[in-house]
């Protein structure tokens, strides 16, 4: 594309994102505009009318970040345009990942700026963030682990090596873990593959693990904490051991907690329905609250709160807006942040096609069904 123009593609999907793409170029705009879609048309002339009112709405906006307009039908709203920058080198396209504007437009000011702006609230809220490697270092990848190791899930022979071995649903239920299996370093390289050194391999084990993929519809949490050091196969290690013990906690809280879910989700690497993972590099640069920033009032605090809540059952990540612990850590981080009650956010959350697999609002087809000849609809 020539220097200064823009491109957008009209493409249609049921709850999700309109982006940017196709290849025919626009008049040159400061930011150009995202659209989301509600629903697919159902015949060609139906996808013609939607794209035109799309075309429409996008070029009446003014450019302004955060900008949306709804693209309508009579009373019937077809979907919205917003207003987004265009990312950058190997950002994910914001736009196409959500399916609700406010919620992407809360996600964009807390990935880019930091902030925490809630709709239908002035208050805009800078919280302390950095990107996670500035407190840790992230391990090495299943590959390299197998590579080093042999693993011993029934934990039968004595090793300097613990492990956390796969995310079993229905058994990782808590933050707080223990270790289910050991690692044996290998003398001899798996057929094919060269052989890693154990030690190099382990210096990254920390207490913490955060996930590397994860359904959200099942499975509870982000990270998992640890007395001792450990690896694991599903897991990234994460190297703490430069933070101290209340920091730790805090740093799980953070990870566990609504706002984090958000990041990652908005980052996530789509696969299948609600069946994502997260590459090192974008959990590298992911936004985390920043422990070594919290002066030691606002860490006992949380440390506290982690004692407490680490126990705790949590729900599947998608039905966080039920989640009575999920709430009780978004409160206390709230209470030390200074951060306005965050249930919208939960709520709008736990309405994401993405999260929860299910749609927002039901197939035309679907609601059809349930109507009588007549058009009314049936008690069910």
């Amino acid at each position: 594309m020539p220097n200064g123009q823009t491109s957008r593609k009209i493409q249609t999907c049921r709850n999700c994102c309109l982006s940017p793409g196709a290849y025919t170029p626009v008049k040159p705009r400061a930011q150009p505009p995202t659209s989301i879609c509600g629903g697919i048309p159902g015949q060609s002339y139906e996808a013609l009318d939607l794209a035109t009112r799309l075309e429409r709405v996008a070029k009446s906006l003014d450019g302004k970040v955060g900008e949306s307009k709804a693209v309508r039908s009579g009373s019937k709203v077809l979907g919205e345009v917003t207003v987004l920058p265009s990312p950058s080198d190997r950002d994910n396209w914001t736009g196409a990942i959500f399916a609700q504007s406010p919620l992407m437009q809360i996600h964009w000011e807390l990935d880019k700026r930091n902030q925490l702006k809630l709709p239908g609230s002035p208050q805009l809220t800078q919280l302390p963030l950095c990107h996670l490697d500035r407190l840790g270092r992230l391990g090495y990848d299943a590959r390299d682990i197998f590579d080093a190791f042999s693993v011993d899930k029934a934990a039968a022979e004595w090793s300097p090596y613990p492990a956390f071995w796969d995310h079993d649903a229905k058994k990782v239920i808590r933050i707080a873990q223990t270790p289910n299996a050991t690692l044996l370093a290998r003398k001899e390289p798996i057929p094919g593959r060269k052989l890693k050194d154990a030690t190099a391999v382990w210096s990254k084990a920390g207490t913490m693990l955060i996930v590397s993929r994860l359904r959200t519809n099942t499975h509870r949490v982000i990270s998992t904490g640890f007395d001792k050091k450990v690896l694991g196969n599903t897991w990234w290690g994460f190297d703490d051991s430069n933070l101290n013990a209340n920091q730790k906690r805090a740093l799980l809280l953070w990870l566990n907690s609504t706002l984090s879910i958000l990041l990652y989700f908005g980052r996530r690497a789509i696969t299948e329905g609600a069946w994502m993972q997260m590459k090192k590099p974008a959990w590298a640069s992911m936004p985390v609250l920043d422990v070594l920033s919290l002066d030691s009032s606002a860490l006992t605090t949380l440390a506290g709160a982690y004692e407490h809540l680490a126990a705790k059952e949590l729900l599947p990540i998608a039905q966080l807006d039920k989640d009575m612990a999920r709430c009780g850590i978004d409160d206390v981080l709230c209470e030390v942040l200074g951060i306005p009650n965050i249930r919208f956010v939960r709520e709008l959350l736990a309405r994401e096609p993405g999260l929860s697999a299910v749609d927002i609002v039901a197939r035309e087809d679907e609601a059809a069904s349930d109507e009588q000849p007549g058009g009314e609809a049936v008690d069910v």
